[in-house]
């Protein structure tokens, strides 16, 4: 009947779509609207639905056997076969809300079967903590260990690539066969820039054997003089430069290379025509600019630099390559430095014998730089004679004196006077 159908249709919204608040409204709202003012006005017709919904509920039907309004016995009844139409026109709400309930029920399941998996992933996280925080202490444990065998065998393992001197073994290869060997062996193995740095390093142990000799004995018979001769007659500064430039960003290869030059340039003339003719200049200003940061280099550039200025034609070189733009950087960020800032005053004595370099620096006001090398390094004997030198080469112009005296030049020479009377070259 109408009333068994509205009746189920309020308890299958409140029961099944709990979890929906529109559904359970609306259930109650058809509930409260059969009980107060639908066909079930009395009290008995009110017992009766409210029974008959419990019924539902539970899967119980009830068949009537008298009068409406009367209670029957309530006992199973099976389904009667209804025929699909009959069934579709006359409870259309009832099939619709049998597949919600479907649904709902199969919706249930999920819900509770994933409960039922989360509830047992819960139960096992404090394990699962605890099994981890145990794992990550005894790897850390195990590293500690590594790094203390590390440590404890330090001094037995051996770079490959940067080994010391005395697992090099290119410099037994430079000793015995001479520049020809190590430049063979250096040729064939070129693209590589750890083995350009070992094979530096052993052409410099041979043009300076001295330093090296207690741990390779066979250095004993290479005499320096001589292969540096054979280096030259082999035009071997061709590749050096090459190298120099192709590993530009590597700078080992720039500092062992610096060091060969300032052994090669440090007192023969030859030497530097042959740097310069070679194109050591323009190389030693693009170093300069490069690594103008670095102390370290910069200490070799300005050496190489203060040897190839005592040359009156490489000087010229050097100030067309803007060579004194880097000595003024030096002296002015790395004043602090005391070898630095010798050298670089070294460099800037020898450049400014030139008339035209101390018009550039006047021009790039950096004639006070000096003074305040003075101002910082006033104790320093060294350099205030290499200072003393710059500003006799300043003198040859006027407008540098009398920007000099404006300055105050004379108390600053006066103070250095006194600081050793007995020295003559002072």
């Amino acid at each position: 009947s109408a009333k068994e159908w509205m009746v189920a249709a309020a308890i299958a919204l409140v029961k099944e779509h709990i979890f929906v608040p529109i559904g359970v409204a609306a259930g109650f709202f058809c509930l409260a609207m059969l009980v107060m003012w639908g066909p079930c006005s009395s009290d008995a017709a009110r017992q009766e639905v409210m029974q008959l919904g419990t019924d539902m509920i539970n899967g119980v039907t009830r068949t009537p056997v008298h009068e409406v309004g009367t209670l029957s016995a309530v006992v199973p009844a099976p389904a009667l076969p209804v025929s699909k139409s009959h069934s579709s026109l006359k409870n259309p709400l009832l099939r619709i809300f049998g597949k919600i309930r479907r649904k709902a029920a199969s919706c249930m399941s999920v819900v509770s079967s994933f409960s039922r998996v989360l509830r047992g992933y819960v139960v096992k996280f404090p394990g699962m903590l605890n099994s981890t925080a145990g794992l990550s202490s005894s790897v850390k444990n195990e590293r500690w260990d590594l790094c203390k065998l590390d440590i404890r065998s330090a001094e037995k393992r051996i770079s490959l690539t940067r080994p010391p001197d005395k697992d090099n073994e290119l410099v037994r290869v430079a000793a015995k066969h001479g520049p020809a060997g190590i430049l063979a062996v250096l040729r064939k193995n070129k693209d590589y820039s750890w083995f350009v740095v070992l094979a530096f390093r052993a052409i410099q142990a041979c043009l300076a054997p001295q330093d090296v000799i207690a741990v390779w004995p066979c250095l004993g018979e290479c005499d320096p003089v001589t292969f540096a001769v054979q280096i030259m007659e082999l035009e071997m500064l061709d590749d050096i430069f090459q190298l120099m430039k192709y590993f530009s960003l590597a700078r080992d290869v720039h500092y062992h290379g610096l060091a060969i030059l300032e052994l090669l340039v440090m007192e023969d003339p030859e030497w530097r025509d042959e740097v310069a003719r070679k194109g050591g200049v323009s190389l030693l200003c693009d170093i300069a600019r490069q690594r103008k940061d670095s102390p370290q280099i910069m200490c070799q550039v300005m050496t190489c630099m203060a040897y190839l200025a005592a040359e009156d034609h490489i000087e010229v070189l050097l100030g067309q390559a803007d060579a004194l733009h880097c000595v003024c950087y030096t002296l002015t960020v790395h004043v602090a430095n005391v070898e630095l800032v010798t050298r670089a005053s070294l460099t800037l004595l020898n450049l400014t014998v030139c008339e035209a370099h101390v018009e550039e620096l006047m021009e790039k006001q950096a004639i006070l730089l000096v003074l305040a090398v003075l101002d910082k390094h006033a104790r320093d004997m060294h350099l205030v004679m290499i200072a003393m030198g710059i500003l006799a080469n300043f003198s040859v112009k006027d407008d540098v004196r009398a920007l000099l005296v404006r300055e105050g030049v004379f108390s600053r020479v006066a103070s250095a006077m006194r600081l050793n009377r007995t020295n003559s070259m002072l």
